[in-house]
């Protein structure tokens, strides 16, 4: 626990909410499902259709030898408006589901930010233990080839058997490769951090 900087790890976490790609696709569709409530109580524009037809007086329509005839009652500007009752009636259903896809887009970004939030904890806490395990790993390393090193010794004036001898050199092998697997670790402890943040650590202070 003494090795965990809580003002360390809320950076981390601001950085990932400002940088993360998966955040900003929330964002973005929380901003879209807002930008659609306007443009459905905008349609509402669309219900009606007007249209005009404009005759001219005294024009012949039908036209045979000697007979000039106009048969329309009514010439000039004529005006006219339909209406699609069906789409009246299903635009404030489709504002109220417009409205609905806003608040469950802003639900989803709020439990995005969450998981959001527990994740890069999660990761910030696994970077820790492997850089604890890290430095075990190699104060382990120092110690076991301090102990070998004088076993060489011991063993050059013959004061003990070529099996401890052999058993000191296998102990120096075994530490070197756990402080290689978990150099490994750490690097990924470190990769997987970094990734969510979306900025090398040494770059938040």
């Amino acid at each position: 626990m003494g090795d965990i900087n809580l003002d360390l790890l809320q950076k981390y976490i601001q950085s990932a909410k400002q940088n993360y790609a998966l955040k900003k696709i929330s964002d973005k569709r929380v901003e879209a499902a807002k930008t659609a409530i306007p443009i459905v109580a905008l349609s509402y524009l669309d219900i009606a259709n007007a249209s005009y037809i404009f005759r001219p007086n005294n024009t012949t329509a039908i036209a045979s030898p000697g007979v000039n005839a106009n048969p329309y009652a009514v010439n000039g500007f004529q005006f006219g408006l339909s209406v699609s009752l069906g789409s009246f009636i299903e635009k404030p259903f489709m504002i109220k589901r417009a409205r609905l896809d806003y608040e469950i887009a802003e639900l989803d970004a709020q439990a995005f930010d969450n998981s959001l939030e527990i994740e890069v904890k999660s990761r910030y806490y696994n970077y820790i233990q492997e850089v604890a395990m890290l430095k075990n790993s190699a104060d382990n390393l120092v110690q076991i080839t301090t102990i070998a090193n004088g076993v060489r010794t011991k063993f050059e004036q013959g004061q003990i058997t070529l099996d401890v001898y052999d058993q000191s050199i296998s102990a120096v092998s075994a530490a070197q490769s756990a402080k290689i697997n978990t150099e490994i670790a750490w690097l990924k402890a470190r990769d997987a951090l970094e990734q969510i943040i979306g900025k090398k650590l040494t770059d938040i202070k």
